[in-house]
């Protein structure tokens, strides 16, 4: 009996710490850019509050990384600021910025915002999680068992298939089951998508409810990464949240017309005093960037694709020619591929791309791709149907750098032109890198 007496307060206490680490009420996960944030005259703390990141959040910050086959979850850390170059042309410009204070940014960090009114957000456990490394390719038919804490689910993809019995883009998805819970969907369909690979990562209980969460990997027809995280929610269904990598990391750039010389004379007008101007020496005379317009040059703005007449849109090639540089052929197709469309069903994730990247679908989803010695490489999806055209491509020496170079232009919006451009690769099995990514936009 004393024995007993004696184990009451620590068995209190324990219940109490368990209670403090009740599993959280997950509603929504809330993701955090890692981009670097110019500080535009506010403090450090000041932007930090604005984001809700620091003390007086009511909902913590994680970091979330995925290492060697392992799942690992820590408090951010915040951001940290650092100078940037003084602009002798701007002297006006506000030159500090905002960064994740890490040496190699996390893959993504996120939060569990409060529910409704809700006095604080979800707190998670942070450390390695345990759970399972499945790292497998999902196709359409794949399923896996999963052995939890004890309790056993099914893991299961399925696409819906086309005509001829391919899986239609776009059409994956993912749903889990137990043995007393009712099928969920973890990761829904998405109209527009083309994939290389889907995959699924890891699979544990990240939230601790008792309810599996996922780490889910897909790599996009033209290169570019997406990790998910979807996790469990209050109601059984699933919340996810997302971040894409794009490994060639092109220069992206933007301009919006008149609204940005009209916006730098605003600011220099509103100036409390005048800034001076200095004239800096040059070490020498600028050289001009170097067009090789002649000789390995041969397509310069050829029409490859354009709205068809009556807005009628058929699958199919569209445009398919050669063209040579250096002695060697390259084939350029742009198709209008099927992909799936339908009511979204579950949670989802749309990639972080560039504005006209991809589409919402519709059906249809137009594809540009190059092919050199039986290798095809996509470079551009995008929407179908676009407000002006015809899209135009260009290829030849268009840097001065000797090596292949192609550029396409197109608007898929109105008053939004793009322009990408791709530079022949030096790695085997692969043919064009992105190195840019420009939109216009007009007044």
């Amino acid at each position: 009996m004393k024995t007993l007496l004696r184990a009451i307060p620590a068995l209190l206490l324990a219940l109490a710490s368990h209670a403090c680490l009740a599993a959280p009420s997950v509603d929504i996960l809330e993701p955090l850019s890692l981009d670097t944030r110019p500080l535009s005259g506010r403090s450090l703390a000041e932007l930090e509050a604005a984001l809700g990141i620091g003390a007086s959040a009511r909902s913590p910050w994680y970091a979330l990384d995925w290492r060697d086959g392992e799942l690992h979850l820590e408090a951010f850390r915040g951001l940290r600021e650092r100078p940037g170059t003084f602009d002798w042309k701007r002297p006006e410009a506000d030159t500090r910025f905002a960064e994740p204070d890490y040496a190699q940014p996390p893959l993504m960090v996120f939060r569990v915002p409060p529910r409704g009114d809700g006095p604080e957000g979800g707190r998670l456990e942070t450390g390695t999680m345990p759970g399972l490394n499945v790292d497998e390719t999902v196709r359409d038919g794949w399923r896996r068992e999963l052995d939890l804490g004890g309790r056993r689910w099914i893991l299961r993809a399925d696409a819906v298939k086309a005509p001829g019995g391919r899986s239609l883009p776009g059409s994956m998805r993912l749903t889990v089951a137990g043995e007393s819970a009712a099928p969920q969907v973890v990761l829904g369909r998405h109209a527009g998508l083309v994939f290389r690979e889907q995959a699924v990562l890891w699979a544990g209980d990240l939230t601790g409810d008792g309810r599996p969460d996922f780490l889910l990997r897909r790599t996009l027809a033209t290169g570019e990464v997406d990790h998910i995280l979807s996790v469990s929610r209050i109601d059984g269904t699933y919340a996810a949240t997302g971040v894409t990598h794009d490994p060639d990391k092109p220069d992206n750039g933007f301009s919006s017309g008149i609204e940005e010389s009209e916006y730098e004379e605003w600011r220099r007008a509103n100036s409390p005093r005048p800034y001076p101007e200095y004239r800096l020496p040059e070490a020498r005379p600028a050289t001009p960037a170097a067009y090789a317009l002649s000789g390995p040059m041969k397509v310069k703005g050829i029409a490859i694709y354009a709205n068809p007449q009556g807005g009628l849109l058929a699958p199919g090639v569209k445009r398919d020619f050669v063209f040579a540089f250096a002695g060697e052929s390259y084939r350029m197709l742009a198709e209008l591929v099927p992909t799936w469309q339908g009511r979204q069903e579950g949670p989802s994730y749309f990639p972080q791309l560039p504005f006209g990247l991809y589409g919402s679908g519709g059906g249809l989803t137009l594809v540009v791709s190059v092919q050199h010695r039986g290798v095809k490489q996509a470079l551009l999806v995008t929407q179908a149907l676009m407000d002006d055209g015809p899209m135009t491509l260009s290829a030849g020496d268009l840097d001065g750098s000797g090596r292949l170079s192609i550029a396409i232009d197109w608007m898929p919006h109105y008053n939004n032109a793009m322009s990408h451009a791709w530079t022949r690769a030096q790695e085997p099995g692969r043919l064009m890198k992105r190195t840019s990514s420009f939109q216009s936009q007009g007044c």
